[in-house]
């Protein structure tokens, strides 16, 4: 792009300092904002004409409005949109640290620890209703605190006409439909294939086709030269899978199974030697993590779980099933009752007198030599009932819960205690159970809307601020410091609405009435401590809005000489055929009256430059 230096002060308020990048149709220029006091980073588009830069800006306020209220630490905030000439510029938050490019080729447990964070993010912003659209390596940035960031989700205006970047997209978008999570989903597995392998998926020769149809090469070593653990290398394969429904349906499921990859290398690093080897590098609990989040299908992943399942069941006929059988008596098969006579056997010695009718079939069902067992099979309990399948399923399902609820997994504790409770609601186990989960959730409400009020005050967006602490006080009206965060809170979103509202008046600073409590907030809004940007922007805004209505300005009027001329709130002119008039800028009432003639009214607005037409006045349609 031509014409853009270091310097240049666009839209009165940005001088560029340094170009930071540049794409297909937009630069990116590190800038100083003089209205925010701070360095932002602002996107350029340069368009034919100041009027296509207008309608562009205009555009982009409507598509960036969501992606403003995202407030997350892994998502780089957007100030707003501004229009200069035949340019359209962006401004974002500067974000200054590592280029993502470095994670290409880095050891895996540093791309999945960099991909946890930034697989965070994203479930944020699906929880918001907002999907990214253009994950991509680029659209990574790191922090100065290491933290990486997504920047450049996808708009609408720059997506339409343009060139399509296969790198990231999915089957599904390659027909032009809008982005979804299931997309996001994929462009995630082309990002982490890309960082694994060093290139994205098919690369280098992508292609539509390709993409649609074929199955990209699993990487198996990361730039370390570390082979890759098979649970990861599967991770990738579901989420570069053709059909969105055998892909993993949101972030928690990845979130869940990266995480349980970084614990397994932790715990690996840990063992000793001599200790037992895992039978694979795929923990069973992450792929059931993956596993029970996908809606139907029978992924490759789910094949390799299947086998771990019946390498568990042939471990158990292995060594339990023998001491099982050494373990249990040995039971025949319990004599004949009354109800169903044993055929008669053969009469061996008669005996003189019979034995009772009740004890003959038992005896006969016994063979003569040797004597001993008769008694035995006699004493012997009877066959024991099948085990009640109800009640291993409430063992298992209280047992899973139980784990789940110690190790923070929430979601999956509540699934499983709700089910054991279906089975028995009135057992103290349970309903022991069910008051930890009570307990456990509500710590988790409370800090997560602790942890967003927090956030949302950084940011400076006081009534959402205020609406997540009365969620806390709402959970719990005890939870130190909160009252007091409410409080402050409250007066800071009172004051942000009160500076909102007076610059939405600037130009009736004119009126004394109107300008004295905007001089006295600017005051107010002053002496608070540690301003942030967002305050000291509208300081700034207001103070210059009431220098520049403090100016005033020559203002020629012009009459017949026989009207008499009132300015509302500056006073009557009497009658003149011209008068020049020092008036300060902002709109004006003024009205001319004449004996027999219809009074005429004009308002009038005064434009701080100075650059306006005479004003006539003249009464001339007689009554």
């Amino acid at each position: 792009m031509s014409g853009l230096a270091a310097d240049l002060v666009l839209a009165e308020r940005f001088r560029l300092r340094r170009l930071l990048g540049r794409g297909g149709s937009a630069e990116v220029w590190l800038a100083s904002d003089t209205a925010l006091a701070v360095d932002v980073a602002l996107k350029i588009i340069t368009v034919a004409d100041p009027a296509a830069a207008s309608r562009l800006a205009d555009t982009l306020c409507g598509e960036l409005e969501p992606l403003q209220r995202l407030v997350h630490p892994g998502i780089v905030r957007i100030h707003g949109v501004h229009a200069d000439g035949a340019r359209c510029c962006i401004s974002m938050e500067a974000v200054i640290g590592a280029e993502s490019a470095a994670l290409r080729g880095a050891a895996w447990q540093r791309i999945v620890a960099a991909l946890i964070e930034v697989v965070e993010a994203l479930q944020y912003a699906h929880a918001q209703g907002v999907v990214h659209g253009d994950l991509k390596v680029a659209n990574l940035l790191g922090d100065a605190d290491g933290r990486w960031r997504l920047c450049d989700f996808r708009m609408a205006a720059f997506s339409s006409g343009g060139a399509v970047s296969l790198s990231n997209v999915s089957p599904q978008q390659l027909a032009g439909a809008s982005p979804t999570v299931s997309d996001d989903v994929y462009a995630l597995g082309a990002l982490l294939y890309d960082l694994l392998s060093g290139a994205p998926p098919l690369h280098p020769d992508i292609t539509p086709e390709r993409i649609r149809n074929e199955i990209p090469a699993r990487p198996g070593v990361d730039g370390a030269g570390q082979p890759l653990p098979l649970a990861l290398v599967q991770l990738v394969a579901a989420l570069l899978e053709k059909s969105p429904a055998r892909r993993p349906v949101g972030m928690a499921a990845v979130r869940a199974v990266l995480e349980e990859l970084l614990q397994d290398e932790g715990s690996r690093s840990r063992r000793k030697r001599g200790d037992s080897p895992a039978l694979s590098e795929a923990s069973p609990a992450v792929l059931q993590k993956l596993r029970s989040q996908r809606r139907d299908g029978l992924p490759a992943w789910l094949v390799y779980a299947g086998a771990l399942l019946l390498l568990a069941g042939l471990a158990a006929v292995l060594f339990l099933l023998p001491k099982l059988v050494s373990e249990r008596p040995v039971v025949l098969p319990p004599p004949p009752v009354a109800a169903t006579p044993a055929a008669p056997a053969p009469p061996a010695t008669p005996e003189p007198s019979p034995p009772p009718a009740a004890a003959a079939p038992a005896e006969k069902a016994l063979p003569p030599p040797p004597p001993p067992p008769a008694p035995r099979i006699a004493a012997s309990p009877p066959k024991p009932a099948p085990p009640d399948k109800s009640a291993q399923e409430f063992e298992r399902a209280l047992s899973r819960g139980l784990n789940a609820l110690a190790a923070g997994q929430l979601a999956e504790a509540r699934q499983a205690i709700d089910r054991a409770v279906a089975l028995r609601p009135q057992d103290p186990g349970v309903q022991n159970a069910l008051a930890q989960l009570h307990a456990e959730e509500r710590r988790a409400s409370i800090a997560t809307l602790q942890a967003e009020a927090q956030q949302l005050v950084a940011a400076e967006q006081w009534p959402a601020a205020v609406a997540r602490y009365a969620a806390v006080l709402a959970i719990d009206a005890n939870v130190l410091g909160v009252q007091q965060g409410l409080a402050a809170a409250q007066a800071r979103a009172q004051l942000d609405q009160q500076l909102e509202q007076a610059l939405a008046r600037a130009e009736r600073f004119n009126d004394d009435a109107i300008a004295g409590p905007a001089q006295r907030l600017v005051a107010e809004a002053a002496a608070v401590p540690a301003p942030g940007p967002v305050l000291r922007g509208q300081i700034e805004r207001l103070k210059a809005q009431l220098a520049v209505a403090a100016q005033p300005v020559a203002v020629q009027f012009e009459s017949d000489n026989q009207t008499t001329v009132v300015i509302y709130k500056v006073g009557n002119l009497g009658t003149f055929s011209s008068r020049s008039l020092e008036l300060r800028p902002g709109p004006y009432v003024v009205v001319g009256t004449r004996d027999g003639y219809r009074d005429v009214r004009r308002n009038i607005r005064v434009d701080p430059a100075g650059n306006m037409p005479p004003v006539v006045i003249r009464c001339e349609e007689a009554i």
